[in-house]
């Protein structure tokens, strides 16, 4: 963290050295970047109610059903097989859910009533993991174990990546930092605080993916035993959250080999932890109902579809591409009936762009097919799924189940071996890439609140107008909210700026 940096004198074209940051410079903006994250993230967690997030009534029991039978949380049902849980956990989605023009509000119940099998307890469609960890905050109060499940997801998030970076050596502190800050807007910002376990498979793939590298590439003991804790940990997130994460971590164990592979970090414990964690891995994989329903073609039409023709393989491979654009915003947030804006998807797409166009020309060969092995996986892995279950593109099949692959391809293109290689920005490139996140972000949530606090019917810029609906009993307004978050995540942009030579970010220093 002292290192000096070497900066460019645009006047002369002579290289000066530039004072390094103190100690108490890096604390003061370290506090200050994770407090804007956080109260950035907890924005998107109050900006939509209970049930959400897609497949919310599936999560939400499965949530409160997460370590079994709890007495006024999740009890045993009339039926084999079947619960009791609270009514608002199953049934708030329905009032709004694919109805863009409906508020969130909705009749609040927490008396139980029975739920055949549409939870984990009984189908175990998904890993545990998730659901046990967020049951702790389950309550008989659905709405505050809702905004704490949110919130402690977003603290939960923010400390682990913080973790991460410190750990990290200087060269690889960039690609947790930025390829999730140009890949999460707007639809992994909104899942990161949500009940939904794809905002842990978002993340999971980047720690993984970095605390590997990092591993493989210190030498003192402690601190590789910390990122390979770490690398473990990012495994237990996106594993023990959905069955496909499992599957993309195992790309990220053969890329990060490919990538680091040298006779020196060819030694058993390496080779022992890897081969142990690709087991693991594919253990959890196909010990998921989902996984074994998917590689079978499990995937059914929903019944609005069963008249649609038969699909084309190569009319998907043309517009496979639409699920990958979905990712920042081209389809919809929530139950995809929360629309955005061209200008939110066109700006994050063309920033995630030309982050990757730019990183291009630092790859060398084993970069390069590591970036490939990642494209071919966004291409493969939905086309096998569609053509096994007869599906075209734009059903079933969604952009967030490609979200972490999307994380990947960022993480991938932002490696660099040493501090003399890598993407290299100039303070104009870095202004118009601050700009165009902080703008898709303030667009994106002004949007996801307008449509649950009177529906999409209604209109301009003042959320605290004709409210419908909004959080019971709350001394913060919809519109504070959306203003302390936006500016929350403009603070957490300068704060990056004021680290960018200690976190070894593409700004005007050599770093």
């Amino acid at each position: 963290m002292n290192e000096a940096s070497i900066v460019q004198d645009s006047s002369s074209g002579a290289e000066i050295t530039a004072k390094p940051k103190s100690f108490n410079f890096v604390v003061r903006w370290s506090a200050i970047a994770m407090m804007s994250a956080i109260i950035s993230l907890s924005g998107w967690a109050l900006s939509s109610p209970i049930g959400s997030s897609p497949d919310d009534d599936y999560h939400l029991p499965s949530i409160w059903c997460g370590q079994g039978f709890r007495d006024g949380l999740c009890e045993e049902g009339s039926e084999p097989g079947s619960v009791q849980v609270p009514k608002t956990t199953m049934a708030n989605s329905i009032c709004f859910a694919f109805q863009s023009d409906n508020s969130g509000i909705c009749e609040y119940s927490n008396s139980l009533v029975n739920l055949e099998d549409h939870h984990n307890l009984k189908n175990k469609l998904y890993p545990p993991v998730f659901y046990w960890a967020m049951s702790w905050f389950a309550s008989e109060d659905i709405s505050a174990a809702t905004i704490s499940i949110r919130i402690a997801n977003s603290i939960f998030i923010v400390l682990t990546i913080t973790t991460l970076i410190i750990l990290l050596p200087k060269h690889l502190r960039r690609i947790p930092t930025l390829s999730l800050l140009i890949s999460c807007i707007p639809l992994g910002i909104f899942l990161i605080p949500s009940t939904n376990p794809s905002g842990w498979a978002f993340v999971s793939l980047v720690i993984s993916f970095s605390a590997l590298l990092g591993f493989l590439a210190v030498s003192d003991g402690p601190r590789r035993f910390s990122l390979a804790t770490l690398f473990v940990f990012g495994l237990l997130l996106g594993a023990g959250s959905r069955p496909d994460a499992a599957a993309y971590l195992i790309i990220v164990l053969g890329i990060v080999s490919w990538i680091s592979y040298s006779r020196e970090k060819l030694n058993l414990a390496n080779v022992l932890f890897i081969v142990t964690s690709f087991v693991a891995l594919v253990v959890i994989h196909f010990s998921a109902r989902q996984s074994q329903s998917i590689l079978s073609g499990g995937f059914q039409l929903q019944s609005n579809d069963s008249q649609t023709p038969q699909p084309n393989f190569f009319t998907n491979l043309a517009q496979l591409p639409e699920l990958w654009v979905g990712v920042f915003g081209k389809w919809g947030l929530g139950w995809l009936d929360t629309p955005m804006p061209a200008v939110v998807w066109m700006i994050t797409l063309c920033i995630f762009t030309a982050v990757i166009f730019a990183s291009v020309r630092w790859f060398d060969f084993r970069q390069s097919l590591a970036t490939l092995i990642t494209l071919s996986a966004l291409v493969f892995i939905p086309m096998y799924i569609l053509t096994v279950s007869g599906l075209s593109v734009g059903q079933q099949i969604q952009p967030r189940y490609l979200l972490p692959l999307i994380a990947l391809l960022g993480a991938v293109a932002l490696y660099r071996s040493s501090n003399n290689t890598g993407l290299r920005l100039s303070f104009g490139q870095v202004v118009l890439i601050g700009a165009g996140l902080f703008i898709s972000n303030t667009l994106a949530l002004h949007l996801n609140t307008r449509r649950y606090v009177t529906g999409m019917d209604e209109h301009g810029l003042n959320l605290d107008q004709s409210i419908e609906w909004w959080w019971a009993d709350s001394p913060i307004s919809p519109g504070t909210v959306w203003i302390s978050a936006s500016l929350s995540f403009a603070l957490l942009l300068l704060s990056l700026w004021k680290l960018r030579e200690v976190l070894g970010l593409p700004g005007d220093a050599k770093n």
